[in-house]
């Protein structure tokens, strides 16, 4: 498996896009931060979308239960296997790490990703 820096310059695109193929799939969202641990946030619920406001410099994940906003992304990494996603890792400005996990791997790949 490869993880895979997203270009900041993309978030919007990025997100727009996997947000499309992986509506109303099964998610997972795992927080990691020095202050709060390792934490299941959220546990394989179903995925209405994601979108990224670049203005605002904030990430929402919007699942069946609840919105989790991501304020002000600092890095967006996807890990890859082969074509598909099997998650996107996102760190925020105080280096809390939210890991989206998809139930099912998604093709999200592409042109966002910087080699």
């Amino acid at each position: 498996m490869n993880n895979n820096l997203i270009d900041k310059n993309s978030w919007k695109e990025f997100f727009e896009f996997a947000s499309k193929n992986a509506k109303g799939q099964q998610i997972e969202l795992e927080i990691i931060g020095m202050d709060i641990g390792d934490q299941i946030e959220e546990e394989w619920v179903n995925l209405v979308g994601m979108s990224y406001d670049p203005n605002e410099e904030i990430l929402f994940v919007h699942t069946a239960t609840d919105d989790h906003p991501i304020l002000k992304p600092q890095e967006v990494v996807s890990s890859v296997d082969g074509s598909v996603t099997h998650s996107i890792a996102v760190k925020d400005s105080n280096g809390v790490v939210q890991i989206i996990k998809f139930r099912t791997p998604l093709r999200i790949e592409g042109e966002h990703v910087k080699h």
